[in-house]
């Protein structure tokens, strides 16, 4: 179910009312409610072992932070906004832990299905991009690449799915036995290297650069095959961008064009959350909060702060979010000792080079983290429960941790996955209808007010901002203050 809410989050736009972001948003809440229900369905029929995946210090930090979550939106300027954020972290967390439940069942079917998902992906994105590249070449006035192509709002949420998935294309290359297969998975992924160049997106490239530097550093002589095989991708991937977007066709960008393009405003987003967890220290400014705006919104300034660290010590406080960091941080380690003790134990591998490329994707996905939003965005968000989640599923734990876990009320299980479902579903019906008016109000109102081309500041919707009269239109679909 989560590789299909990636494949449709990723490829399709059905819904010509809603924006291309606002429709992958309600697909992200459709899937993780459908496995949260799941889980609770299967909880009380057949009893679940999803929560023996973590020990019972760290449920107890999970649900001390989301007591803190929750008061901190109680006490912002507007609560619903705040609990819809909790409820969906909340969702995020069940999902994941029910994945990593699924792959530790079928570790071998698990890893196979998610590896060709996975590419079954990024190979219909290319197919996308082929098409309207061809287009452009054909003369039907098509923009050229990264301008057109994609099912993206933004060539940066394109290029989060690259950061996560990038590593793992590696897989089939090392893994398979058939060459047609092998020369298939490599052309996809030389293609992946291509496009990222061709997309200007210097953080996803820095960040895949630091995770293979990392797999490199810490898995050693079981990283090699991993390095040939990407540094080999990269360099055709150079040569198919200089051909594809030099001499074939002239436009576009490129990475090493934006190197110059400073830090695009990040500085004062950092500064501005610094600023709130200075005047709020204990429980943030709320829960999604750092979107809401005064009108019109001052200059350089977004929905979030494109650094998820900061993002949680300005929304839910230091205490919160120490926490939650620390628990990310913990999870992280505990991968990389199971995946260095795997190696050092010659134990099997679900699947040949394995242990590095997941290394290497979790630490590229917690890179790119620091300067983009890579758990805000709706596709992002899913890819990160299906990598962790698959981490986390072929972790083993220590003996009798698992037999500690069973005593955990599995009912507690499923009566919270049912809670988060219900709470993100009832604060998220009153937005639905209004979406498309929303926007396009907000669209006017800003032209207006600001003098300056309308520019959409995604959050949970696609008009990320909250908290602002102007951007909400009235019952008739007329904007009022």
């Amino acid at each position: 179910m989560l590789l299909m809410g990636i494949v449709a989050g990723a490829t399709l736009h059905v819904l010509p009312r809603l924006s291309v972001y606002d429709e992958q948003r309600l697909g992200n809440v459709l899937v993780l409610v459908l496995i949260a229900l799941g889980a609770a369905v299967r909880t009380l029929r057949e009893g679940a072992d999803a929560p023996a995946l973590l020990p019972r210090w760290a449920w107890g930090m999970l649900a001390l932070a989301g007591a803190l979550g929750i008061a901190s939106a109680l006490r912002a300027p507007l609560p619903r906004y705040g609990l819809l954020e909790v409820a969906h972290h909340g969702l995020i967390v069940v999902a994941l832990v029910e994945v990593a439940a699924t792959i530790r069942r079928q570790p071998e079917q698990a890893v196979r299905l998610v590896l060709y998902g996975l590419s079954g992906v990024v190979l219909l994105m290319e197919l996308g991009v082929a098409v309207s590249y061809a287009m452009h070449v054909g003369g039907f006035g098509t923009p050229l690449f990264p301008k057109a192509g994609f099912s993206f709002g933004h060539i940066r949420h394109f290029n989060q799915v690259q950061t996560w998935t990038l590593p793992l294309l590696a897989l089939p290359v090392l893994g398979s036995r058939q060459v047609l297969v092998r020369g298939g998975a490599f052309g996809v992924l030389a293609l992946w290297w291509a496009l990222l160049i061709a997309s200007g997106g210097r953080g996803s490239l820095l960040a895949v650069v630091v995770g293979l530097a990392a797999a490199v550093l810490l898995h050693r002589k079981a990283a090699g095959r991993l390095l040939r095989v990407q540094g080999l991708g990269a360099m055709v991937g150079i040569g198919l961008f200089w051909l594809l977007f030099r001499v074939l066709a002239h436009g576009g960008g490129s990475v090493a064009e934006r190197v110059s393009a400073g830090d695009s405003g990040r500085l004062q987003l950092w500064r501005t959350a610094l600023e709130m967890v200075q005047a709020h220290p204990l429980l943030g400014v709320g829960p999604m909060h750092y979107a809401y705006q005064p009108v019109p919104p001052p200059p350089h300034r977004t929905a979030h702060p494109h650094n998820e660290p900061l993002r949680l010590l300005a929304e839910l406080g230091i205490p919160a979010a120490l926490i939650v960091m620390g628990l990310l941080g913990w999870a992280l380690w505990g991968w990389i000792r199971f995946a260095r003790a795997q190696e050092r134990e010659a134990c099997p591998e679900p699947w040949p080079g394995l242990w590095p490329v997941l290394t290497a994707a979790l630490v590229g996905g917690s890179a790119l983290g620091l300067v983009d939003g890579v758990l805000v965005m709706p596709v992002s968000q899913l890819l990160a429960v299906l990598v962790a989640g698959l981490a986390l599923g072929l972790t083993r734990p220590r003996s009798g941790r698992l037999e500690l876990m069973r005593a955990l009320p599995l009912r507690a299980w499923a009566l919270v996955a049912v809670l988060w479902a219900g709470l993100t579903v009832g604060c998220l019906l009153p937005d639905v209808r209004w979406l498309p008016a929303r926007q396009e109000a907000f669209m006017q109102a800003y032209v207006q007010q600001t003098g300056r081309p309308w520019l959409l500041p995604p959050r949970f919707w696609q008009v990320g901002y909250i908290g602002d009269a102007w951007a909400r239109p009235a019952p008739d679909g007329v904007s009022s203050r």
